[in-house]
């Protein structure tokens, strides 16, 4: 993963430069995953059968939010890494049918 530069004027008009690249690339990120939900089955007499389904999943990934910061504007060139967690939740709901 590619670098980036940031430059924050301080109060006489100078700059500060920060070099704030990463290497990502090996990095473990825990994943939980659950859903709970039911189901429902019926056979025709024909052979077509009708399935229904729906539910609640859960999905979270700790700590893949990476932002890096300043810590202030009175501290220049104090950077502190922010980590958060990414998640999606949701009802879900299906159905299939088979012949």
């Amino acid at each position: 993963m590619g670098g980036r530069s940031v430059r924050q004027n301080d109060v006489g008009g100078n700059g500060l430069y920060v070099d704030m690249s990463r290497d990502l690339r090996n990095v473990i990120v825990p994943v939980l995953e659950a859903a709970i939900g039911a189901g429902w089955e019926w056979d025709s007499e024909n052979g077509w059968v009708f399935r229904l389904r729906g539910g609640y999943e859960f999905q979270n990934w700790f700590n893949v939010v990476e932002v890096i910061e300043f810590v202030d504007r009175g501290s220049q060139g104090r950077l502190v890494d922010n980590a958060s967690d990414l998640g999606f939740d949701g009802f879900f709901a299906g159905g299939e049918v088979t012949f």
